[in-house]
């Protein structure tokens, strides 16, 4: 879709505006920025939930490896001797069974982390929230690492959102 000559000039003027309006206000507005990355892996829900998720796994690794051992016997068995058509639809079976567990596993370790990290995202939005706010800041940004090259000095808020929404999740 093209443009027309007037909309073009009104694009133009309203982003000049818009820079205009930024840069005669920035002198009276707090900004504050922080790295998104690390404020999520340091943020001790991260921690704890990530931890909680690595427990299931391991429970569900177990099972797996229960089943997996059965299915080995079975196979062994059917290497020594010479193969029952019963034996062949248990070992069909179980073989079966583990395929249908495995993939369930992993369907439910990968939901399981999407929870967490909406229940992660969700607390955190609040947490930065109560920082703006507790702290008089007009715009905190996230950011994820390397997206901002330099600042002047004090506008990287990350240790002290950091120490903030830590204090908070712990209900200091």
């Amino acid at each position: 879709m093209k443009l027309s000559g007037i909309n073009t000039v009104l694009i133009i003027a309203c982003i000049a505006f818009g820079i205009y309006f930024i840069s005669t206000q920035k002198d009276e507005m707090k900004i504050g920025y922080f790295d998104g990355n690390s404020v999520f892996e340091d943020f001790e829900m991260t921690k704890d939930l990530g931890e909680s998720a690595e427990a299931t796994a391991a429970a569900r690794i177990k099972i797996l490896d229960s089943l997996r051992f059965d299915l080995e016997v079975l196979q062994r068995q059917l290497q020594t001797q010479e193969p029952q058509e019963a034996d062949l639809r248990k070992f069909d079976a179980k073989r079966q069974e583990y395929m249908m567990k495995e993939d369930h596993f992993k369907s439910e370790n990968m939901t399981q982390m999407s929870q967490y990290n909406d229940q992660i995202f969700k607390q955190l939005r609040q947490y930065v929230d109560d920082f703006q706010s507790e702290n008089n800041y007009d715009m905190v940004i996230g950011l994820g690492s390397g997206g901002i090259v330099s600042t002047a000095e004090g506008i990287d808020v990350s240790e002290s959102l950091q120490e903030f929404i830590n204090d908070k999740y712990k209900g200091s």
